[in-house]
């Protein structure tokens, strides 16, 4: 027995606007990752002149190379790397429908949508700061860390978004009783994404 379409018909808006979201966010994080990669490389090349250093107030390379370009000795760039990488599969997961319980019997897509929140949330603070000492203590912008900070700010947007999509979900499913029920038990999920 299968699930009949019109149970299913109150999620497909939620469904194509979250799957939308994923693909939105996996290319933002791409891009982040690849500006990451370049900055890192230029962070370790000590002769390495950086495109996108135009004057003494628009310099990667002052920025990149100054003492707030490292945390705990590890590159500031690498931990970014590293946060644009579980952005991407965070969605990677989500998008490929992945049988997140073979990961941990509890885990469900909302654990990664909240995952994806607080990745975009805490890349987002921790750009902030960094924005701040460019601004204040270096006076010296860098472009392709703005990049980064503006692609962390639609991130966490389109996070939250997802969020509150998943929650309409959950609550048409409460919304339909015994058939949001009987949908339930036979996908093992609310909608695609839920």
């Amino acid at each position: 027995m299968f699930v009949k379409p019109e149970l299913a018909l109150p999620f497909v808006p939620e469904e194509k606007k979250i799957a939308r979201n994923l693909r939105v966010i996996l290319f933002l994080s791409i891009i982040g990752m690849i500006t990451a990669t370049y900055l890192t490389y230029n962070h370790f090349k000590s002769d390495a002149e950086s495109f996108c250093s135009i004057s003494q107030t628009i310099n990667c390379d002052i920025v990149n190379k100054s003492t707030y370009a490292e945390l705990f000795g590890i590159p500031v760039a690498i931990l970014g790397f590293l946060a644009y990488l579980a952005l991407a599969v965070c969605c990677l997961l989500l998008l490929k429908c992945a049988e997140l319980e073979k990961l941990h019997r509890k885990l469900g897509s909302r654990h990664i949508h909240w995952m994806i929140f607080f990745i975009a949330l805490s890349g987002f603070g921790f750009s902030t700061w960094l924005s701040y000492v460019e601004w204040k203590i270096i006076m010296t912008w860098c472009p392709l860390c703005v990049l980064s900070y503006l692609l962390l700010a639609v991130i966490l947007v389109l996070s939250i978004m997802n969020i509150e999509f998943d929650h309409r979900c959950q609550k048409n499913k409460r919304s339909m009783g015994p058939h949001g029920t009987y949908l339930v038990k036979k996908t093992g999920k609310v909608c695609e994404f839920c």
